[in-house]
């Protein structure tokens, strides 16, 4: 009788999958690594919202909050004394 070995497929951006892929792997299921987006900073020419202005905001991921971040407190501090953008 011939058993399937399952596979899992991650599509997260180059880079992403490295330890999700060993966990996988380790588990004894087979891993293909198909990268189906490329994350990269776009310039904002338009105004930054305020989170404070919303009841929930929510992020879809660790990039899409950090280029948020650095984008509304670059806005926010502008030049300010004592207020650090997160770089």
């Amino acid at each position: 009788m011939h058993h399937l070995r399952t596979t899992v497929i991650l599509t997260r951006p180059q880079g992403k999958n490295q330890g999700l892929q060993m966990r996988f792997e380790q588990a004894g299921l087979r891993v293909t690594t198909l990268p189906a987006l490329t994350l990269q900073r776009i310039a904002i020419t338009g105004p930054v919202p305020d989170p404070a202005a919303f009841d929930l905001v929510f992020f879809v991921s660790g990039f899409a909050v950090d280029c948020f971040l650095i984008c509304w407190l670059s806005k926010a501090c502008n030049g300010r004394k004592g207020c650090m953008p997160v770089v």
